[in-house]
């Protein structure tokens, strides 16, 4: 099987990668390339992809800015920037929203912690000051997001990508369009382009290309955008400034901290 092939397993488990994207407009999708990508480039990059693997294994815990746009129900919503904390290897995740339209707000959701419920509080005006309890994989908390709390973050969408390279190995479908090294979110990346198999579907939706940028250096997602089966963007996400072990504690999930204003 040339290596160079793409996988549709694996196109589709990184429509879970909620860690990583290029946030963008939607006038910014271009028109799908039809050439492929050389088996040295699409080797090349499935390299990174273990790298990035092992480089997560060696992760305890890490904070970052976080950048999410996504299109829901047919609109796509504005560009939202946090800042977020995630202790592993489980789902311990803190987001602040550091830039508008949802500035100050507050979100935590921990395994085993608060009955297994999201807690989350606005920026501004009176719900500001009320703090809800939110199943995090109800209407009310998903309504707005394309995937729940509870598959974000880098431990689940890498075991999730590396799975579905491992099973895609083994089927073999799809193709890579392009691999390109370019700078994104600050670091030196390695970026790919691929289309899935005639027929994939994610979650009931068809994408028409996915992009996907790891840092070459430190082996770590820095960027994916998504698009769906008119050519639109579906969702961009991005993560910059990674801070990796700082060591954060059960304090920085709990909604009783000083600095948080639950």
């Amino acid at each position: 099987m040339a290596s160079g092939r793409w996988m549709s397993a694996a196109a589709n488990v990184m429509m879970l990668l909620l860690v990583v994207g290029a946030a963008a407009r939607a006038d910014e999708a271009r028109p799908l390339a039809r050439e492929s990508a050389s088996e040295g480039d699409a080797s090349r990059f499935l390299a990174l992809v273990d790298r990035m693997t092992e480089a997560v294994e060696q992760i305890r815990d890490y904070t970052c800015v976080f950048t999410k746009q996504e299109r829901i129900r047919g609109e796509l919503l504005p560009l939202e920037t946090t800042f977020l904390k995630h202790r592993g290897p489980g789902v311990c995740i803190y987001m602040k929203w550091i830039e508008e339209p949802h500035r100050g707000r507050e979100m935590i959701y921990c395994e085993g912690k608060y009955d297994g419920k999201l807690r989350v509080h606005e920026g501004s005006g009176l719900a500001s000051w009320l703090s809800l309890s939110l199943d995090p994989e109800g209407s009310l908390a998903t309504r707005n997001a394309r995937r729940p709390v509870t598959q974000a973050g880098l431990y689940n969408s890498v075991r999730l990508i590396a799975r579905g390279f491992e099973q895609a190995r083994r089927t073999g479908s799809g193709r890579f369009v392009s691999v390109s090294e370019t700078v994104a979110q600050g670091q030196p990346s390695l970026c790919a382009v691929t289309v899935p198999s005639e027929g994939d579907e994610t979650a009931g939706e068809r994408l028409s290309r996915t992009e996907i940028c790891i840092d070459r250096e430190r082996a770590l997602p820095t960027a994916l955008r998504l698009w769906d089966n008119e050519g639109r963007l579906a969702g961009a996400y991005t993560y910059a400034d990674y801070r990796l072990n700082v060591g954060l504690t059960d304090r920085d999930f709990d909604v009783a901290n000083d600095a948080y204003r639950f």
